[in-house]
């Protein structure tokens, strides 16, 4: 198995340094690895150590202009590659797996399940995605959107498979990633991007049915699923005070990406709206 590890990274080399040596390290050596790193062109403290981790641990790094999400970012690293399989990860996660690429081969290539996940500790409730290229191709040949400067991402992807699958993505229970405690991302206007992503989720259907009929699969009653995800919405949205209170409001004003993203969000909602 060909197996794509796509690492999104900005100003954190030495934890990017720990995350390749924990994955080369526990890698079975049975699979070609592929380690592609997405640098910003203006995140001096990395590029002035990606030459020694390319020598180091085989990496191919990416060094482009400052993307507008994160999303973006992982898409870049996967698009027009060969892989069977794609793990994305963070440059925060340490791998806490051995033999985690053999893992990834039994579940995604010997069991043939299209998306699947780590867990992260000490934090099992969340997850890190991993995909065969199946899933890829039914995706529309992406890995996340690129609306969000937040965690949106991930749940767009979830949600769709929940909705073409009616489960879950299941986690892999011998795939663990630990990661460090402590704030990593301020957050603004939760009330707009939860707002957003309640009403996106006519798209996240759309996708879904699409989904479905790629993977052969039966389409399935979308509605019980929905109405959870309707409570869910409720739910954290009584929640944004914590998150603040938890990760904090970012300094200063917003960055000319993030407020590049929220238009294009904004212009989306306008053409959803038109459309419905």
């Amino acid at each position: 198995m060909r197996i794509i590890v796509p690492i999104a990274t900005r100003g954190r080399p030495m934890r990017l340094a720990g995350a390749l040596h924990s994955l080369t390290t526990l890698a079975s050596g049975r699979h070609q690895i592929d380690y592609v790193v997405r640098v910003d062109e203006d995140d001096e403290r990395t590029r002035a150590i990606i030459t020694d981790l390319e020598k180091a641990f085989g990496v191919e790094a990416i060094i482009q202009p400052r993307p507008i999400t994160l999303g973006q970012s992982w898409n870049e690293c996967v698009a027009g590659r060969e892989w069977d399989a794609c793990s994305v990860i963070a440059d925060k996660h340490l791998c806490e797996a051995k033999n985690w690429d053999g893992c990834v081969d039994e579940v995604l290539g010997q069991r043939d399940i299209p998306a699947s996940s780590w867990h992260l500790l000490p934090k099992p409730e969340e997850t890190l995605l991993i995909i065969s290229r199946k899933f890829y191709r039914a995706m529309g040949e992406q890995i996340f959107p690129e609306w969000f400067p937040f965690w949106f991402a991930e749940r767009w992807v979830y949600e769709i498979h929940q909705l073409a699958l009616g489960t879950g993505i299941p986690k892999v229970a011998n795939l663990a990633m630990s990661e460090p405690l402590g704030v990593t991302q301020g957050l603004r206007d939760l009330e707009f991007w939860f707002d957003f992503f309640a009403r996106t989720r006519p798209v996240r259907l759309r996708a879904a049915h699409k989904m479905a009929i790629a993977l052969g699969k039966a389409i399935i009653n979308p509605l019980p699923i929905i109405a959870e995800m309707e409570k869910g919405d409720a739910w954290q949205t009584t929640r944004i005070p914590l998150y603040y209170q938890m990760r904090g409001l970012p300094p200063g004003e917003p960055t000319p990406q993030y407020t590049i993203a929220k238009k294009r969000a904004e212009a989306y909602l306008n053409e959803v709206a038109r459309a419905a």
